[in-house]
């Protein structure tokens, strides 16, 4: 009974073992994905920004509506331009996200099956392997909503409290 007992609980250890393993090497190839995507976005910010403030710059001294007309149809060229380049930039960034995946799918079952049995092979392995996979990836198309949503109330102090959401801290005192 004691030799089953071991048996289960070093299985156990291992799959909890093999769960953080590939839990840890997606987490770090979506980290690494959502940082290019932050600086694509402040680098797209950036351009923007400098390209709005100099057409403003040239839009204010033109001389009369024809000048005016050209100046800024002579804007829309660079604005698709930088348009296309982020889309492109974005697809580079997804596509490395994805090859990512596909590596760490490719290794993690090589790993498993040196270090013991086929994990792969056990339903409840592969069971495993999309549950955390499912909460990864839940996670990371929450984080900029919840990024924003935090951001918003860090910014607007005057909200009261019960106006809050998720975030609100449950009172239950006199009053109340």
């Amino acid at each position: 009974m004691l030799a089953n007992h071991d048996g289960a609980s070093r299985a156990a250890r291992e799959q909890v073992s093999w769960q953080l393993e590939v839990g840890t090497m997606l987490g770090d190839a979506l980290m690494q994905a959502m940082r290019q995507y932050a600086e694509l976005n402040m680098g797209m910010l950036r351009a923007t920004l400098e390209q709005g403030n100099l057409a403003a710059r040239q839009l204010v001294v033109a001389q009369d509506a024809r000048q005016f007309l050209s100046l800024s149809a002579a804007q829309v060229q660079p604005g698709v331009l930088r348009g296309l380049d982020y889309g492109y930039y974005l697809a580079t960034i997804i596509a490395g996200l994805q090859s990512g995946v596909v590596r760490i799918c490719a290794v993690v079952p090589d790993t498993a099956s040196e270090r013991g049995p086929a994990r792969f092979a056990d339903p409840d392995g592969w069971m495993a392997a999309f549950s955390s996979l499912k909460a990864l990836t839940e996670s990371a198309f929450r984080f900029p909503a919840d990024t924003a949503r935090a951001v918003r109330l860090a910014l607007n102090l005057d909200t009261p409290a019960w106006e809050t959401g998720k975030l609100r801290i449950a009172y239950t005192g006199p009053g109340r």
